[in-house]
């Protein structure tokens, strides 16, 4: 108890950052570096709801590193990616009964059937464009994952900017409401400066808010760069006291 104690002191974001919590998929029975259990994700998120935690919309997280909105103490996001179907099955009536929110970043080519995921299990099924009309916008922001979850680090702008053209339209012929924000597939931003500064100008263009790669640390404020914001990935082989840690130094 001494030590859970001292943990809830100790390992608090500090209040000039903002925790993006990462997850992936959501089974009973599996826990990996991707999957989480329906009963860890409930203890985890009650858990952090007794610390006085509260997940931020993504509308109000782009407007507090835009420096339009105060961040509120103990903010974090809570995004989902790939967009599977079991976070439309287990995530989201939970977020509903916390009356907490969470962003799903979408593969575009999953609307016109060009995409879907390479193990054909009900685990790894992604949601179609109907699953993602169910869902309440309040509860659930859907943002951009590319169009075939491409590796934008090596991917030319050019073609990356046609790609974000056609998902922008899918996503508005098939009337999901969404939001124009980024999470790089893989996690991966250019290595080249060169190369970064093209697919910025792509993304400026594109009206794109912010963008987000990985690298385990905490979203500090101010942001240096909206397009390069991190993002804390969450195990199914997390234990609270990880993720406590996880919170404040962006790895366990």
């Amino acid at each position: 108890m001494r030590i859970k104690s001292f943990l809830k002191k100790l390992l608090l974001p500090d209040p000039n950052g903002i925790p993006v919590l990462v997850y992936h998929k959501v089974w009973p029975g599996v826990t990996d570096d991707l999957t989480l259990t329906p009963t860890q994700l409930l203890e985890q998120w009650q858990y952090l709801q007794e610390l006085g935690y509260k997940p931020l919309s993504l509308p109000d997280f782009c407007a507090i590193i835009a420096g339009k909105e105060p961040c509120p103490p103990k903010s974090l996001l809570l995004t989902f990616d790939d967009g599977y179907k079991n976070n439309l099955t287990y995530a989201y009536p939970l977020l509903k009964a916390m009356g907490w929110c969470a962003t799903v970043f979408t593969v575009g080519g999953t609307l016109d059937g060009t995409f879907s995921s390479k193990e054909n299990t009900p685990m790894h099924q992604l949601m179609d464009a109907e699953d993602l009309r169910q869902l309440d916008g309040r509860v659930i922001q859907v943002a951009l994952h590319g169009y075939h979850h491409e590796n934008f680090s090596y991917y030319p702008a050019a073609e990356i900017n046609r790609l974000l053209t056609k998902c922008i339209a899918l996503l508005e012929e098939n009337e999901i409401f969404f939001h124009k924000v980024i999470a790089f597939p893989y996690g991966r931003s250019p290595n080249s400066d060169m190369h970064l500064k093209k697919l910025e100008a792509c993304f400026a263009e594109q009206g794109i808010l912010c963008a987000f790669k990985t690298g385990n640390a905490v979203c500090r404020l101010p942001v240096k760069d909206k397009y390069l914001l991190p993002r804390i990935d969450v195990r199914g082989t997390d234990t609270i006291d990880d993720i406590l840690q996880k919170l404040r130094y962006g790895s366990a």
